[in-house]
């Protein structure tokens, strides 16, 4: 099972938004808080799920694309959007 925010804030025995300031890395973290977090991070693979990150954040990265029919030129259309990004 993947690790979460919340696993990793159990079991560096810190909150939730002392794990979150420390992977944002933001000012005001002690040392030994910082590197505990970061241990313990690299302990359970933690990894940020950037869907929620993206929620919070307003913004996703993601483009949608409507196509009416998928079996005709789909790698074209593809190739076409590619180009603009």
């Amino acid at each position: 099972m993947k690790a979460t925010i919340k696993d990793v804030a159990k079991k560096a025995g810190v909150s939730v938004m002392t794990v979150s300031r420390v992977m944002n890395k933001r000012e005001h973290i002690a040392p030994a808080t910082k590197e505990k977090v970061l241990r313990i991070v690299k302990k359970l693979n933690y990894r940020p799920n950037k869907i929620a990150r993206s929620l919070v954040g307003k913004k996703t990265n993601f483009i949608g694309l409507l196509v009416p029919n998928i079996a005709v030129g789909l790698g074209f259309i593809l190739k076409k959007v590619s180009s603009f990004l």
